[in-house]
């Protein structure tokens, strides 16, 4: 898959997870109104950190890889506790992996710089915890791999609307490898 059907396919991903939201309409009190006006909902990120990955292949023989990652992260939260966004990563290296079938037979395969977004739900149970679940695909030239992840993010206020992160997260891809990844980035909320 070409860069500009990745970046195509998170497009319309976005375009998809915002728009029902502009079209909702609801009489408010005016009291309601102003307390609604000082919750951001929106959340824009960027992370830098690294992928893990136990079972890669360098040289021939498997080994552990950590391979540069950043993402940009879309969060729209409903209220100060549930959201749901687009996280979207990038491993910036080519690299191969033993990609594991049935649980036992495996083969070798070559991930040129994926893209993975997913889509996911997120609960923020304290003011700086939080959790994080979806679904996405691993997009590369040489085939897209479904995944599931799960991720936790520490966060703290820095200034007002922009917040130091701090996460980490795994990615399960079915039928193929797992990894998990540690972050550090900031965001803004608007």
């Amino acid at each position: 898959m070409s860069w500009n059907k990745a970046i195509g396919a998170v497009s319309i991903l976005a375009a998809l997870l915002v728009s029902p939201f502009g079209y909702a309409q609801e009489e408010v009190h005016a009291a309601e109104m102003l307390e609604e006006h000082d919750f951001l909902h929106h959340q824009l990120g960027i992370v830098l950190g690294h992928a893990h990955i136990s079972n890669g292949v360098k040289d021939g023989e498997t080994n552990w890889q950590v391979l540069p990652s950043f993402g940009i992260n879309y969060n729209y939260w409903f209220n100060e506790e549930w959201s749901i966004g687009l996280h979207t990563d990038i491993i910036v290296e080519t690299y191969e992996v033993e990609r594991h079938l049935d649980g036992e037979s495996t083969e070798v395969i070559e991930r040129e710089t994926p893209v993975a977004p997913a889509l996911m739900v997120g609960y923020k149970p304290h003011e700086h915890f939080g959790f994080l679940l979806g679904p996405g695909f691993e997009l590369a030239p040489e085939e897209d791999l479904f995944l599931i992840r799960v991720e936790t993010e520490y966060s703290i206020e820095m200034v007002e609307k922009l917040e130091f992160e701090a996460g980490i997260g795994y990615d399960f891809r079915i039928d193929a490898f797992d990894s998990w990844s540690l972050v550090l980035g900031i965001a803004r909320s608007f």
